[in-house]
C-alpha cells in the first residue's frame, strides 16, 4: 500500500469554489477510475494550503495514475489552477506494512 500526500497553494486567480468543483470532476471522472485506488480526500487549511491525500494499492498504481493524469486534458486543466512552485509530493508506506 502507498499513501501519497500532495500539498500546494492555488494560483491567485483560482477561486476555491472553482477548484473544489474541478476536483469533484477529477475524482469522479479520473481518480476513481484508476486501477489500485483505495481512497482520495482533499482538504484545506486556514493558511490557504491545500492537501490531496490518496491511498493506493501499490506504488506502481500511484505512478501509473500520475503519468496518465499529467498527460490528460483533465489533468492539465486541473494543474493549471495550482501554483506549481508550491507543490510538494510525499509518499509513505503504512507502518508495519510488509
Amino acid at each position: 500500500m502507498t499513501i501519497e500526500i500532495m500539498t500546494f497553494r492555488l494560483r491567485l486567480e483560482t477561486a476555491p469554489e472553482t477548484f473544489i468543483a474541478a476536483d469533484a470532476v477529477v475524482q469522479a471522472e479520473f481518480s476513481y477510475q484508476q486501477p489500485g485506488i483505495v481512497r482520495r480526500t482533499i482538504a484545506t487549511s486556514e493558511d490557504g494550503t491545500w492537501l490531496i491525500h490518496t491511498v493506493w494499492q501499490s506504488d506502481t498504481d500511484a505512478q501509473a495514475a500520475a503519468e496518465a493524469f499529467t498527460a490528460s486534458d483533465l489533468g492539465t486543466d486541473f494543474l493549471a489552477m495550482i501554483d506549481d512552485t508550491t507543490i510538494e509530493i510525499q509518499t509513505f508506506t503504512p507502518a508495519g506494512a510488509a
